[in-house]
C-alpha cells in the first residue's frame, strides 16, 4: 500500500467534499477546530488525517467512513431507501359483518417527508426562480441536518381517482377532501 498516495486521495476527497459544500479551509478549519493551513496540508496530503478529524468530517459532510479512505460506500441504493422509507398493507373492519379490507400503509422518515414536501411547495409557487433555488438550497441544508432523525411518519397513499368527484355519490365534496389533505400535510411536516 502506498501510503503517500493514499493520503494525497483522502486529502483530494475531503477538498472536493468542501468544495462541494461551497466551504473555505477556513470553514472546515473552525468545524474541526484547527487551523486553515492544517486543512490545507490535510487536502494536499502532507499531514494524517487523525481519526478525530475523521469522524468529524464524515459527520459534517454525511459521508461514510468507506467514502473517505477507500472512495467508496458500501451501503447500496435499497439499504439507503429502507432507512428512510418502507410500504405494507394494513387490515381494517369494513363493516358489520366484519369484513376485512387491506388498503397500502406508508412510513417515511420524518426529516424527508420534510424535505420532500417543502421542496415540492417552492417548486409549484409563483416566485422567482433564484428565490426557489435559495428556498430548495436551505431545505437540503436543514434535511442533511436532521436525515437521521428516527422518527417515522406514516401516510395513507391516495389514487388519484379518489381525488376527483364520483357521480353515484352527489354528497361527496372534492374541495373538502382536498381541504383535509391539505390539513393532514401541513400537520405532518410541521410536527
Amino acid at each position: 500500500m502506498d501510503f503517500e498516495n493514499t493520503k494525497r486521495e483522502i486529502g483530494n476527497r475531503i477538498k472536493e467534499l468542501r468544495k462541494a459544500n461551497s466551504e473555505t479551509q477556513a470553514k472546515l478549519a473552525s468545524i474541526l477546530h484547527i487551523s486553515p493551513d492544517a486543512v490545507a496540508k490535510i487536502e494536499q496530503g502532507k499531514t494524517s488525517l487523525t481519526l478525530e478529524n475523521q469522524f468529524a468530517i464524515a459527520d459534517h459532510y454525511h459521508v461514510s467512513h468507506d467514502f473517505l479512505c477507500k472512495g467508496v460506500d458500501n451501503s447500496n441504493t435499497l439499504d439507503t431507501l429502507r432507512k428512510f422509507i418502507s410500504f405494507s398493507f394494513q387490515t381494517c373492519t369494513v363493516d358489520k359483518n366484519e369484513r376485512k379490507m387491506k388498503y397500502p400503509f406508508l412510513k417515511i422518515n420524518q426529516a424527508l417527508f420534510k424535505y420532500l414536501y417543502n421542496t415540492a411547495r417552492a417548486n409549484n409557487e409563483n416566485i422567482p426562480a433564484k428565490i426557489k433555488d435559495m428556498w430548495v438550497k436551505e431545505e437540503e441544508k436543514i434535511f442533511l441536518n436532521n436525515y437521521d432523525t428516527p422518527k417515522m411518519i406514516e401516510l395513507v397513499p391516495v389514487k388519484e381517482d379518489l381525488i376527483f368527484p364520483d357521480d353515484r355519490n352527489p354528497n361527496w365534496s372534492q374541495s373538502n377532501f382536498l381541504r383535509e389533505i391539505d390539513k393532514q400535510l401541513d400537520k405532518l411536516a410541521g410536527d
